[in-house]
């Protein structure tokens, strides 16, 4: 386990410096000044730059400090097909969880230690139902529950995802949000635009595409009683814009962009500069647009730019930042 250590003065924070605690788990900082207060964190040295894993606290020099790193939780219950009948091919996900879907046994129970103590949503699949998410939350030495997850009858829906002009948008993400459930569940076309997912068999859907590219299609409303085999989701003709961001005459790397519908105020899409301060956003519907740093990265005297997109053109907005 290492601890880092940095001055803690109102919103002003100097860089760090990391101790290394012994085997007993103790560290001793030295050199610091004696009037100042001081953020100190912990974690263990494999878990990175996970954040769920940090033990924080405010001291002053001379005090003997504890901090408890939290520790990890398990998951735990068991899958069954609701009104009965076997199930096949079942596994279980944690959304954000940073592992792959783990195969669920004939007895339809499973485990998942080494979580994070958080909330997520656990996802439970079968190939012969529909899924479901579940959620749930993961308390620090503790194993949570979920108990019997009944997954309901499925049906099969498919499509197919075009740009504007008529040819398959590979690659596109469909999200198909479910009347009833919060999260939904996201596929991806494949190289000739098409999609498909298992899906409860009585709710309602609502699907609608997305790319980088070409921006958002429509939404496409599929019945409780419709068969859904033959979804066609279409991009709209859109525009782009583009420009550079630079300080001093130098390219500022690493910065979000936003482009906002004057209209009706949603963030369309976003960008990232590049090394050379190059950046932009595709998939803007016609209309006009206000372009302005991202929140996070927002500058005092950096002014945001108003912009007409027009069908297949591009925009222009470049932003000069102060000089570091």
């Amino acid at each position: 386990m290492y601890v880092e250590h940095s001055t803690s003065m109102l919103m002003t924070r100097v860089h760090p410096s990391v101790e290394t605690t012994d085997d007993a788990g103790r560290f001793t900082v030295h050199g610091l000044s004696p009037t100042a207060t001081y953020s100190l964190n912990a974690k263990r040295a494999q878990d990175g730059d996970a954040s769920f894993r940090v033990a924080s606290v405010e001291a002053a020099p001379g005090q003997d400090v504890v901090l408890r790193i939290p520790g990890d939780g398990s998951v735990v219950g068991r899958v069954v097909r609701a009104g009965g009948g076997s199930l096949a091919g079942v596994t279980v996900e944690v959304a954000d969880g940073g592992r792959p879907p783990q195969p669920v046994g004939g007895d339809g129970r499973f485990r998942i230690d080494n979580l994070f103590a958080r909330q997520y949503t656990l996802r439970v699949s079968a190939t012969n139902a529909a899924f479901k998410n579940v959620p749930l939350t993961v308390r620090s030495g503790q194993v949570t529950d979920v108990g019997t997850i009944d997954l309901p009858r499925g049906r099969r829906i498919a499509g197919v995802v075009k740009r504007a002009d008529g040819q398959p948008a590979m690659g596109a993400g469909v999200t198909i949000a479910i009347a009833g459930d919060a999260e939904g569940m996201v596929v991806s076309a494949d190289g000739e635009g098409r999609f498909s997912a298992q899906v409860p068999a009585d709710a309602a859907l609502t699907l609608t595409a997305d790319d980088r590219r070409l921006g958002k299609t429509e939404p496409v409303a599929v019945g409780a009683s419709d068969a859904g085999g033959a979804i066609e989701l279409t991009f709209r003709p859109a525009g782009s814009v583009e420009g550079t961001l630079s300080a001093g005459g130098k390219p500022v790397a690493h910065r979000g962009v936003v482009a906002i519908s004057d209209g009706g105020g949603a963030t369309v899409q976003a960008a990232q500069s590049d090394e050379s301060g190059y950046y932009r956003i595709d998939g803007l519907l016609p209309g006009s647009y206000v372009v302005q740093l991202a929140a996070s990265d927002a500058v005092a005297g950096v002014k945001s730019q108003n912009v007409q997109i027009v069908v297949g053109e591009k925009a222009f907005a470049n932003f000069e930042l102060p000089p570091p």
